[in-house]
């Protein structure tokens, strides 16, 4: 079984469960991220500041990027889009998938709202009897 996560970008606190998870305990797990921004450096709003994450958030476990910084891609949370989600989710092979996202207004800037439902739609109609999908937020809100 494999484990598919959606993320709008690497976030230093999630990427060690993920390699936990594939190396502990066994399960392969791939993340699809939206965007680089976090690795690649970006001005955070919130905190006033910049940052570019110096820790390795990437090892230990397979990620994927619908879109770079270095490539024009978003370079910031509020830019981050689900473009190539869909055709992604069609070529990688898992079992379960969840949006880490917090809220539902973060899922929706995650999956780029009605590409919740596209999502979805394209996991059901994969070659993947087994997979149903799975899709949930943590929070529950």
């Amino acid at each position: 079984m494999t484990l598919l996560v959606i993320s709008t970008h690497p976030i230093q606190y999630q990427a060690p469960v993920y390699r936990t998870v594939q190396q502990q305990f066994g399960v392969p797990t791939t993340v699809i991220y939206a965007s680089d921004f976090s690795i690649s450096g970006y001005r955070d709003g919130e905190f006033g500041a910049s940052f570019a994450w110096d820790t390795d958030l990437l090892s230990g476990y397979t990620s994927h990027f619908l879109s770079r910084v270095a490539t024009s891609g978003p370079q910031s949370y509020a830019t981050v889009t689900a473009a190539g989600l869909a055709p992604l989710l069609k070529q990688l092979d898992f079992r379960a998938a969840f949006s880490s996202a917090t809220s539902r207004a973060s899922s929706r800037r995650v999956l780029g709202g009605a590409a919740h439902g596209r999502a979805a739609a394209a996991a059901r109609r994969s070659r993947r009897p087994q997979f149903r999908a799975i899709l949930w937020e943590t929070s529950g809100s």
